[in-house]
């Protein structure tokens, strides 16, 4: 990898090797760039022009990720390579979350990581919920579509539904009435109708429509500790301060 100097001059001149030079000194230039870090921001918009090639989105991810918050603008990028490539593997995968992670997770990416969740991509999928889990109540609007997956969703992927649903928390409200089905439904694993007992008493007030169905299980050997946790939090948030 060339060692350059982090100078405005020598961040350009590399810039222009990305965009116009050999296959071979464009990677290079691209590794140099990430070697930079923080003040190769202004390079950016070349960097993210060569995830379009498919022999340098690999050092194109690595540098962005080391270029860090200033490459904000590439995170809508590194998401729509990601759900076009569909096939991806883990590894792949996770190298775009991150380097997404560490540049910094926007409210505006979240309508793109719905989209992502009905990829045919199972690694896409993966990491479009492992995202949406990382930004809290920011990510709402994908709720009825995690509570979907939590639901109906196969291997580890409703886990991964139902850990990014755990996170969102009371703003997860419009999933309640999933959760409810899951808990309900004795065809399914205890530890899924668990699970969806510890994300309603995380709702606080937002799961107060579950109230009648949990006292219902309130006397299961299985669910009724569970059943009895969630209403005592719910009702805790609910009552008059």
């Amino acid at each position: 990898m060339w060692q350059i100097e982090p100078t405005t001059s020598s961040v350009l001149a590399l810039a222009a090797i990305v965009k116009a030079g050999e296959v071979a000194d464009r990677s290079s230039a691209i590794q140099a760039l990430g070697h930079i870090g923080p003040t190769a921001a202004i390079a950016v918009p070349v960097v993210i022009e060569s995830l379009k090639s498919k022999s340098l989105i690999d050092s194109s991810v690595e540098a962005l990720r080391q270029i860090g918050p200033g490459a904000m603008a590439a995170v809508p990028a590194l998401i729509d390579m990601l759900i076009k490539s569909q096939d991806a593997s883990v590894g792949f995968s996770m190298s775009v979350a991150e380097a997404a992670m560490t540049i910094g997770l926007r409210p505006a990416i979240v309508p793109r990581l719905t989209a992502a969740l009905g990829n045919n991509g199972s690694g896409v999928r993966m990491t479009a919920m492992l995202l949406l889990g990382k930004m809290g109540a920011a990510a709402r609007p994908a709720v009825p579509a995690l509570a979907r997956i939590f639901r109906d969703g196969k291997n580890n992927e409703w886990s991964q539904a139902g850990g990014a649903l755990s996170t969102i928390g009371p703003a997860a409200g419009e999933a309640v009435p999933l959760l409810i089905e899951v808990f309900e439904d004795i065809r399914r694993s205890n530890y899924s109708r668990i699970f969806a007992l510890q994300l309603l008493r995380d709702m606080g007030t937002a799961a107060l429509p579950a109230v009648p169905a949990l006292r219902k299980v309130e006397g299961n050997r299985v669910l009724g500790d569970y059943a009895k946790q969630a209403l005592m939090e719910i009702e805790c948030h609910s009552a008059p301060k």
